[in-house]
């Protein structure tokens, strides 16, 4: 269990701490000194598949009797699926990619088929991941 001190008057959380902080006890009553300590609950869920899936927050919201810390997992968008693909291509002035680029074409040229540009290439090899 964590606990936050919240600054009443403006209801700010000032520090977070862990429950061994009072050793066996629970937080002190402070409120006299415009403070409090309120449990944390945390809602943090695994990512089962970070290659389709992000974490993102948290949300802290400070309530009455507790503060509530949240992460949520939602699906990554298109753009952000792409751009991962991307990541994991060499970039096409690379020497790795030039020599990808080449054995393709010439793979290509063999089999009689016209070659293909570094674009079309890099859509293929984004294609396989």
């Amino acid at each position: 269990m964590k606990y936050a001190l919240i600054k009443i008057s403006t209801n700010e959380i000032e520090q977070e701490v862990r429950d061994n902080y009072f050793g066996s006890t629970t937080p002190p009553n402070i409120s006299q000194k415009d403070l409090k300590w309120l449990p944390i609950e945390i809602t943090n869920p695994d990512v089962t598949d970070h290659t389709t899936h992000i974490k993102e927050g948290p949300v802290t919201t400070v309530e009455a009797d507790k503060v509530t810390k949240v992460w949520t997992v939602r699906p990554l968008t298109e753009q952000e699926l792409d751009d991962a693909k991307e990541l994991q291509i060499p970039p096409s002035d690379s020497i790795t990619f030039k020599t990808m680029l080449d054995v393709e074409n010439r793979t290509l040229a063999l089999e009689s088929k016209p070659a293909v540009t570094a674009s079309e290439y890099r859509e293929t090899l984004k294609a396989m991941l």
